[in-house]
């Protein structure tokens, strides 16, 4: 399931999709922090570690940062829509699944009232998420086509891969396997009628996902050797960085043995602790003045 908060790298980078990594994520976070250690009261600097927090994974401190940017925004209801969904996605990943609710209904609500049509699909496509894990299966199926309904009536959703492809999962854990592959083939036609990297990506990521799930090791690996061929040089890229991970140790494990890609993974945790810690220090004390 691919989650739609913070999906593409932030806006406020000018670095195209194949550069982000940990590099486009330390310096676009260092130079937001500075301006908050400034004196800055703009929501859009929260907003901006925000993003950066939930890109690699700091999910507490994008939180903080989200319910900062709540109380400093003023009337901008589609930033207000976007704040409610992040902390939506940020209660989600923390498992408080009541409050995850309670903020994308919020967030839908502002959506709609304005006619964002894109950002309610995308909201909805979230919404499917949380109640396919709750495993309300009717409700995950209702707002995955809602989301698919309004995704395709805007010209602006490139996301739409991941709302076909949240409901193929609602529809695969509910044994519909053929509106499942339906879903899934659908996802396929978007990417490749429309250039895309970043999405083909996804797209090839919620395969990998997709093959874990039902069982098929031997494809997941076959399909991240692929992606590894779309990402080229780009190792560090942060999409869906715990299945990349997870990828990366299962064929190491395959080509290399159960002791390497043990090593992987205690290093890929560490470098991820000591990396963010150094890097976001100074950037939760209050702004000056």
């Amino acid at each position: 399931m691919m989650w739609n908060w913070s999906s593409r790298p932030c806006s406020s980078t000018r670095e195209p999709a194949r550069t982000w990594g940990r590099r486009g994520v330390r310096q676009t976070r260092c130079q937001t922090a500075a301006i908050i250690d400034s004196g800055s009261q703009l929501p859009s600097a929260y907003l901006t570690i925000a993003y950066c927090d939930f890109y690699t994974y700091e999910i507490r401190s994008a939180l903080t940062s989200l319910e900062r940017a709540v109380q400093l925004n003023g009337r901008d209801l589609a930033q207000l829509s976007f704040i409610h969904s992040g902390i939506g996605s940020c209660h989600f990943n923390l498992c408080d699944f009541p409050k995850a609710l309670l903020h994308l209904h919020k967030a839908l609500e502002i959506a709609e009232r304005i006619g964002d049509d894109s950002r309610a699909s995308r909201i909805l496509s979230n919404l499917t998420i949380v109640s396919t894990t709750l495993a309300r299966y009717d409700d995950a199926i209702r707002f995955g086509r809602r989301s698919i309904e309004l995704g395709k009536r805007s010209s602006n959703q490139p996301e739409l891969v991941t709302a076909y492809t949240n409901l193929g999962d609602a529809y695969l854990l509910t044994g519909d396997q053929e509106r499942a592959s339906d879903c899934l083939e659908k996802a396929k036609e978007w990417v490749a009628t429309h250039d895309d990297w970043y999405m083909a990506v996804i797209f090839q990521l919620e395969n990998a996902s997709r093959a874990l799930a039902t069982g098929n090791v031997a494809l997941a690996l076959s399909i991240h050797r692929e992606i590894q061929k779309l990402t080229g040089s780009v190792h560090q890229l942060y999409v869906q960085g715990g299945l990349n991970v997870k990828l990366d140790v299962l064929t190491t494990l395959h080509d290399k043995g159960p002791e390497s890609a043990g090593q992987l993974a205690l290093e890929r945790r560490l470098f991820s602790r000591v990396e963010s810690r150094s890097t976001t220090s100074m950037l939760w004390q209050p702004p000056r003045g």
